[in-house]
């Protein structure tokens, strides 16, 4: 029995090319969403744009097409989430325990933040008030607390399901300067005062007479507070704690891995249910596909990922003496250690990280290889180095027995 291949990188690809247009004509308010989706649909191709290389020994050529860098792109998830870990793991503190939280929406809630994305910001500040709150009770005194938080917009079925993923240092610094460890929360607490903080940010003056009926109601529904997560047990900084939550930012809510079938209507695809720890499917129209996928784009500029507290990029400098004698002189060293890899890595380097692979040593002889021409889309396309003004060709790069970029 032959299987059928199973669903590809170019899968995901053609259900936008087949349906995303009449997608937009039943769904006008996502025009919004198009620069995003046609940005995914030109990664890796070289209409768009694209480097080629040359081995200077035995002239074997290489073309390496440009990528969109979308955190909407599957094919681009992986480089993206090499430079999201190596800055989160910048400004974790080597040595110091942290503990995931995590605090959710109510269902009845849900619509009002895919209506104001706005909102999500002001959930960040809520769920950053709420560990504040809990952990200076758990310790008797202020702390100033550390923390990343990561919003996520997608449930485990592609639903809409706006929530918070924290990683919040297990203590912080007193008002005499000193560390002092939180060993334990009330967990009763916590629920209560992020339900008390998200009403409360839901209650602005800007709010009208119904969405305070709706927090009344729900006030008595949830009467021992809302659904939070806190982790018992500590974790230490490393690239597994980077790496848990960067994979909800880098790539669409559905991996081309969860894709069981498109036959050019429809599409199946499965989740682990969080609550049965089982395997369910769905098959919808690609329509809806898309519109399940679409409906977690979040307007440009916005941030996912927000460091905050001692964690916070502004502050760090500022904070930095302070929290070496709270902690130990490695502190110290860690700051310096961040500003030393907060860079990003270009393209081949994360390459050889990723695969152990060089892809700019010739696979004939084994020399490298060097930049010879770069070709970019004038007119809306990607814009670059060594085109003419108003020019759609190719400009030959020539080199002078050195490397013209340094990767």
């Amino acid at each position: 029995m032959v299987h059928p291949p199973r669903p590809s990188l170019e899968t995901f690809k053609q259900i936008f090319r087949d349906w995303f247009d009449q997608f937009l004509r039943h769904h006008p308010d996502y025009e919004g969403t198009r620069r995003v989706v046609e940005k995914m649909l030109g990664c890796g191709d070289t209409n768009h744009g694209y480097s080629e290389f040359i081995c200077p020994h035995c002239n074997q050529k290489k073309v390496v097409a440009f990528s969109c860098k979308s955190s909407f792109c599957v094919r681009c998830g992986a480089a993206r989430t090499i430079d999201l870990v190596r800055q989160m793991e910048a400004l974790f503190f080597p040595g110091i325990d942290y503990r995931h939280v995590v605090l959710t929406v109510p269902e009845q809630l849900r619509s009002s933040f895919a209506e104001c994305p706005h909102l999500l910001s002001e959930m960040v500040k809520a769920g950053v008030a709420t560990l504040i709150a809990v952990m200076n009770r758990a310790a008797g005194r202020p702390l100033r607390i550390g923390a990343v938080a990561v919003i996520q917009t997608a449930g485990r079925a592609s639903n809409y399901n706006p929530h918070l993923h924290l990683m919040v240092t297990s203590g912080g610094i007193d008002e005499t300067g000193r560390w002092q460890d939180v060993k334990r929360v009330s967990f009763d607490y916590l629920h209560r005062e992020w339900q008390r903080q998200l009403f409360s940010m839901l209650e602005a003056p800007c709010r009208d007479r119904s969405m305070r009926q709706l927090l009344e109601s729900l006030r008595q529904e949830y009467q021992r507070g809302l659904v939070a997560y806190w982790e018992p047990r500590p974790v230490r900084a490393g690239k597994g704690l980077a790496r848990y939550l960067i994979r909800y930012v880098v790539s669409p809510p559905v991996a081309v891995s969860r894709i069981i079938e498109y036959d050019g209507e429809e599409v199946e695809y499965f989740w682990q249910d969080h609550k049965s720890q089982k395997p369910e499917r769905a098959r919808v129209t690609a329509v809806e596909f898309i519109r399940r996928l679409v409906q977690h784009i979040l307007p440009k500029g916005f941030q996912r990922i927000r460091y905050l507290g001692l964690h916070a990029v502004c502050v760090r400098q500022k904070i930095k003496e302070q929290v070496r004698r709270a902690i130990g002189a490695v502190v110290q060293e860690a700051f310096y250690f961040a500003e030393a890899v907060m860079r990003k890595l270009g393209w081949r380097a994360k390459i050889r990280e990723k695969f152990g692979k060089d892809p700019l040593v010739c696979e004939q002889c084994g020399e490298e290889m060097m930049l010879w021409k770069v070709w970019v889309q004038r007119g809306g396309g990607s814009k670059g180095i060594g085109t003419r003004e108003g020019k759609n060709e190719a400009v030959r790069v020539m080199w002078e027995g050195r490397p013209y970029f340094s990767f």
